[in-house]
């Protein structure tokens, strides 16, 4: 009774039919991100999580981030198209 209204069907998020140009933004973003994100987390200093936040944010954009996001963001719009049909 006290879970009633919170659970949420994510299933239209899921993106199943990828392009080749999707497929490997996914994978560069994914490869980006873990090469990345230790430094990011690890730094000692302001300074140098800065910098290694800034690293992180450039190298996903040149991964492909923003395909990757458009392809998912035009992927749940179809997606809940379909099901509020």
């Amino acid at each position: 009774e006290n879970m009633e209204g919170t659970i949420y069907d994510s299933s239209a998020m899921r993106l199943m039919e990828k392009t080749d140009e999707v497929k490997i933004a996914e994978q560069a973003v994914k490869d980006a991100w873990t090469m990345n994100w230790g430094a990011a987390v690890q730094a000692n200093t302001e300074e140098e999580f800065n910098a290694a936040w800034t690293a992180l944010q450039n190298a996903l954009t040149t991964a492909g981030i923003d395909k990757l996001e458009k392809a998912m963001s035009e992927n749940y719009k179809r997606n809940m198209e379909k099901i509020n049909k």
